[in-house]
């Protein structure tokens, strides 16, 4: 077997991250409870101890491998095998690739006769790992991160990138382990090792319809980054290349957001998507159809004309529709062909004005042209389209926003008429902005508290209540916070 070395999750960092005090105590030790962080060396030592029981003991890499295999696969749901077992190669050939073990070691696995059987056993004891890859996105373009790090450039080969990370359990061996505790300590290691670059980048598996893991990871401050899509770095569309900047952030921050679940300032659009899952905790049709509407939205955006083919020859014959349900999923392309379709399956008379569409007739658009001036106006139209669903579903969600539940005022974007443009918390999925008052120009910077609740105040005139710490416009009977 290659006895590669590991460089990524050292032990000394390992024991760092779970040391690491924090208001007196060790919360990430607190958290772990009898599970115990193993990087790959301590792991295959802990694995191959049957050694010290018998000299003669020995089993081959193969059967190793074999039950590795059958570890991800308990953990990891919705994999392919093939894709596990090129995790597991690469695991064990490759340098680029890294892994953190949680084991659970309250009760004590004691070797008796049989090798199998013993690492049967142990093998339920694996809780979750969190697979790392240096190097996944070299040929990613530098510009990419531009907004992230001030425009400095980034050296991508050495960007060590989330390769696979499951915590899921199907036994009742050990209790199941929080995938936060394991994407934490991949975030402390690259912040506590300055010869790494600042950032962390991963794709988000079924993108938004995976609720769990954009809620997690959102809170632990990923990002939505289309720029990662490709060949040279995340090449699966129905997954959501994310990236986390941790050039602004600290050691302590990283442990408190794993520990206290606390999010960190995100996009206006995360928050957005926050709150109505969270607020829809009970109601997951409203979630599911949420994430599929944003997914169709950032795969348009990434492959415009070859989504736009399909969705006009969706029901050209059997083989394209198959291949639609396999690029989006079976809901989602219900979803889609509702642009070009009304309730009755007819054609959407809205397109027509822009594709050549007398080519053919309106019962029979198999060799319907499209010119390549209608592609982008079209691909327009179903982004608006999208975008106006989505709007729908926020402003249906009758919830206090996601502002207001971490503790700020409340920021409504269909409310904000007095707001300077750098004020605006309008989102792009909104109506049309209302101009800005011009006789109201007090848009001067001044210091604000947050307030968890507005204070009392009555007035039916146009003034403005200025405080030391907080400035009020009352106009039309609203307040408006500047």
């Amino acid at each position: 077997m290659n006895t590669n070395s590991k460089t990524f999750f050292t032990r000394s960092l390992i024991e760092s991250y779970v040391n690491f005090p924090l208001n007196g105590i060790q919360p990430i030790k607190t958290a772990l409870g009898d599970y115990e962080l193993l990087n790959y060396e301590q792991f295959m030592n802990w694995w191959n101890d049957y050694k010290k029981y018998s000299a003669n003991l020995s089993i081959n890499e193969s059967l190793i491998k074999d039950s590795f295999t059958k570890i991800f696969t308990s953990r990891c749901q919705n994999l392919s095998q093939g894709y596990i077992i090129h995790t597991i190669n690469s695991i064990f050939t490759k340098s680029t690739f890294d892994v953190l073990f949680a084991v659970y070691k309250k009760d004590s696995i004691i070797f008796e006769s049989d090798i199998y059987d013993y690492q049967s056993r142990k093998s339920k004891n694996v809780g979750g790992f969190i697979v790392v890859e240096k190097g996944e996105c070299k040929k990613a373009p530098n510009w990419s991160f531009s907004n992230y790090f001030n425009n400095k450039e980034i050296n991508y080969n050495n960007v060590y990138s989330v390769f696979l990370i499951c915590s899921s359990n199907d036994n009742t061996t050990c209790p199941t382990i929080k995938g936060q505790l394991l994407m934490g300590a991949y975030l402390f290691v690259i912040k506590s090792n300055k010869s790494f670059p600042q950032i962390a980048v991963l794709e988000l598996l079924s993108g938004y319809t995976n609720i769990p893991g954009f809620i997690s990871y959102s809170k632990l401050g990923f990002e939505k980054d289309l720029h990662l899509y490709g060949n040279n770095c995340f090449y699966s569309l129905t997954n959501l290349p994310m990236n986390n900047s941790l050039i602004n952030k600290n050691i302590t921050d990283i442990i408190q957001f794993v520990i206290k679940d606390v999010d960190i300032i995100i996009s206006h659009e995360s928050r957005k998507i926050l709150n109505f899952y969270e607020s829809n905790i009970n109601n997951k049709e409203n979630q599911e159809k949420l994430g599929i509407l944003f997914n169709i939205l950032y795969r348009i955006e990434l492959e415009p004309n070859k989504i736009l083919e399909d969705l006009i020859h969706v029901y050209d014959n059997d083989n394209n529709y198959v291949e639609m349900e396999q690029f989006f999923g079976e809901n989602e392309t219900e979803n889609l062909t509702t642009v070009f379709y009304d309730k009755d399956n007819n054609y959407d008379a809205k397109f027509v004005e822009i594709a050549d569409y007398e080519k053919c007739g309106r019962d029979d658009y198999r060799d319907c042209y499209i010119s390549a001036d209608a592609y982008p106006k079209i691909i327009e139209k179903i982004k608006q389209y999208y975008k106006s669903e989505i709007n729908k579903m926020f402003l249906s969600n009758k919830t206090t926003s996601y502002d207001h539940y971490l503790g700020q005022i409340d920021c409504d974007p269909d409310d904000d008429v007095n707001q300077p443009p750098n004020k605006k918390c309008r989102s792009e999925y909104g109506g049309k902005r209302q101009k800005t008052n011009k006789k109201h120009k007090q848009y001067k910077k001044k210091k604000t508290r947050i307030l968890k609740s507005k204070p009392k105040y009555k007035s039916k005139n146009k003034k403005t209540k200025t405080t030391k710490k907080i400035t009020y416009v009352f106009m039309n009977n609203k307040r408006t916070n500047v």
